[in-house]
């Protein structure tokens, strides 16, 4: 009778360690989840960032371009 006691407050023991193992793990994975989707909005960000960078560049060829233009059109005025 007693080995059997014995043998039963083992197994709620190992149950209640193997939900805290559990418990454990679920946490780690929310943790896990959480920074994936810091990581997902960080690049989210650094994207908005290159293709507003790209919008300027092109703009500032642009803006290039359109100096030259003038420059080349300034040029042959005073021919």
């Amino acid at each position: 009778m007693r080995d059997a006691q014995e043998e039963m407050r083992d197994a709620l023991e190992e149950m209640r360690d193997a939900q805290e193992e559990m418990r454990d793990a679920q946490e780690e994975m929310r943790d896990a989840q959480e920074e994936m989707r810091d990581a997902q909005e960080e690049m989210s960000d650094a994207q908005e960032e290159m293709r507003d960078a790209q919008e300027e560049l092109k703009d500032a060829q642009e803006e290039m371009r359109d100096a030259q233009e003038r420059m080349f059109r300034n040029k042959w005025k005073r021919c």
